[in-house]
């Protein structure tokens, strides 16, 4: 797309959720990333750690708009709500017990369901005897090892794997959650947040998501956590637990922070990012910029690897 921008001269907008530290950083691949992000006259990104990183990469700062990751937020307000209204049909219908956390994932390594499992473990020795539970909604490679782990702790019958949900059906259950956990050691943003922040749930998340610097204030709506530090996610997990009065105040400021952060965001600094790319026209580059990107548009798409999410 961009090579095809150029060779029309049409002015490119990049939608970018990098962040510097979502995966290893090679000199060369930060180079070839430099003269991709040159040739763009503006950008889209998450928040602030992204922007920073396009920063990082040389992209002026005034070109770079902030409101990339959002959600319909009205559709897990409107449903979370409906599902409290009606509290114990929608219980039984989707089969889902009094209390519990709530995690939602690809069940792969970096969304880090090892650690929160075994977190959670810690969690239940502590408050016995009537623990909340653990439902992680979601499916993937990583399921029977999950699972497994379950067993091994003791904890199967507490932890839930309810599997893939459908969209419609996925604010109910946010809806009857107490709080949501996200757990992830490298993360470009985490929109599951954006869900649970809708939805008026306390949110306890990672310090590696990329929206934990946009979304969770600690102590106002949430707290984060150092993801390969199971005590904290069990200490965050237990002071939850151990005061409910947290619960609606930091729910409430969820879904007070969130409403900045919908759709109209997002259309209106896309808007502004192709105003600006418009006013600045295309961008001339040197030989060894426009030669990169000719190589990856040569090489089908699969050059693109070499520059992660940029």
């Amino acid at each position: 797309m961009l090579d095809w921008a150029i060779r029309n001269a049409v002015p490119c907008v990049l939608m970018s959720e990098s962040n510097q530290h979502d995966s290893t950083n090679l000199w060369w691949k930060e180079e070839i990333k430099r003269r991709f992000v040159a040739q763009c006259g503006a950008a889209l990104v998450g928040g602030a750690w992204h922007r920073d990183y396009l920063i990082q990469l040389g992209m002026p700062p005034e070109v770079i708009f902030c409101g990339y990751d959002v959600v319909d937020n009205d559709h897990f307000r409107v449903g979370a709500e409906s599902a409290r209204g009606s509290e114990e049909r929608v219980r039984t219908s989707l089969n889902l017990p009094h209390d519990y956390f709530l995690a939602c994932a690809r069940f792969e390594p970096k969304k880090n369901l090892h650690r929160l499992i075994e977190a959670y473990s810690a969690y239940v020795r502590q408050v016995e005897p009537n623990p909340w539970h653990l439902l992680i909604v979601g499916d993937g490679p990583s399921r029977p090892g999950l699972e497994s782990l379950a067993r091994g702790l003791g904890i199967s019958d507490k932890v839930l794997f309810k599997g893939l949900v459908g969209y419609q059906e996925l604010p109910w259950i946010y809806g009857l959650a107490r709080a949501f956990v996200h757990a992830s050691t490298t993360e470009q943003w985490g929109l599951v947040v954006n869900e649970a922040m809708a939805a008026s749930l306390p949110v306890l998340v990672s310090a590696r998501c990329g929206c934990a610097a946009e979304m969770v204030k600690n102590g106002v709506n949430g707290f984060t956590f150092n993801p390969w530090k199971t005590e904290e996610i069990t200490q965050r997990m237990l002071l939850i637990h151990k005061d409910s009065s947290l619960l609606s105040r930091l729910g409430r400021h969820s879904a007070a922070i969130i409403a900045n952060w919908g759709p109209e965001r997002f259309a209106r600094n896309l808007r502004r990012a192709v105003e600006c790319a418009m006013d600045r026209g295309p961008l001339r580059q040197g030989l060894i910029s426009r030669a990169v990107v000719q190589l990856m548009a040569a090489n089908d798409g699969k050059g693109c690897r070499c520059h992660g999410q940029a």
